[in-house]
């Protein structure tokens, strides 16, 4: 846009009396980016020759003008820069897989993941992702283009996944996109233990196993629910699973069934803790069901 603001006095005066102001404002938009704006203020000054060029008094008209004018330029550069920073816009679901979108976002989540890696929240061997679900794609005009991703991902061993926020800034100058912005929550997923066995040739699993095991029976003693002097055996393992926090700590959790030497049996699920670096194993959840 090209707009030009001109105005003149006419020289149609007495020379001894005239005085000349000219303004000139160019102001240069692109439809894409805002150039500078530049100013051009042209103060021609006719004064009178009978008096010494000592005596000459700038008019206040002229000082006033330059000043609203210069106000008026800035409001204009204002308005312009507020209506190039747009809005997300949400993309349809029809386009999500449309090569730009899925390219931009494969730069983003790989940046991502090694992001995560530096901050110590995932393994560096955990390289391989996939996306498990993308939940809106939005896109945000500014001097190229952001990209903005709600999605999820999780890794080769399914045993985690990220829900994450990121921006994927594309300036389509030919640079690589940058990802700019980002937040994420990672969740440990449960994996199945193969194979089920109440003696597990592991012989840490089977240590947390008897652990909670027996932790399970004297609560279920303990809070009289059943009879203290009756001896239960750990009879079967119906489900075990494991979910990591890196570095060090895992969660195990087992379902278990207990058979009584007075024929009442009990059936529990329960989790141990387990630190890898310190070896501590701690007794966490648990729930069951006696029957006599």
């Amino acid at each position: 846009m090209f707009l030009k603001i001109e105005k003149r006095i006419s020289p149609a005066h007495d020379v001894n009396k005239l005085f000349l102001w000219s303004s000139q404002i160019i102001i240069l938009a692109s439809s894409t980016y805002i150039n500078p704006l530049f100013f051009f203020i042209n103060h021609n000054h006719f004064f009178q020759t009978q008096k010494p060029i000592t005596s000459f008094k700038p008019k206040l008209l002229t000082m006033r003008s330059s000043t609203l004018f210069l106000m008026l330029a800035l409001t204009f550069s204002a308005v312009f820069v507020s209506a190039q920073v747009g809005d997300y816009t949400d993309v349809d679901q029809s386009d999500w897989d449309n090569s730009d979108y899925q390219d931009n976002l494969q730069v983003g989540l790989a940046k991502l993941v090694n992001v995560v890696i530096s901050e110590g929240k995932i393994d560096p061997e955990d390289t391989t992702w996939r996306v498990l679900e993308i939940y809106s794609i939005q896109t945000q005009v500014v001097s190229g283009i952001n990209y903005r991703y709600n999605v999820s991902i999780i890794n080769e061993a399914n045993s985690t996944d990220i829900n994450a926020t990121i921006v994927v800034y594309n300036d389509a100058s030919g640079d690589a996109p940058t990802l700019s912005n980002w937040r994420y929550v990672i969740h440990a997923l449960y994996v199945p233990l193969r194979p089920l066995s109440v003696v597990n040739t592991n012989r840490v699993i089977n240590q947390l196993l008897n652990l909670g095991a027996n932790r399970v029976v004297r609560r279920v003693q303990a809070n009289g629910n059943a009879p203290a002097d009756e001896t239960f055996t750990l009879k079967y393992l119906t489900d075990a699973q494991v979910r990591s926090f890196y570095p060090d700590n895992y969660f195990y959790r087992f379902s278990v069934g207990f058979a009584g030497d007075n024929n009442g049996t009990i059936t529990s699920n329960f989790i141990v803790n387990y630190n890898t670096t310190s070896h501590v194993a701690t007794f966490g959840w648990y729930s069951y069901v006696y029957t006599p």
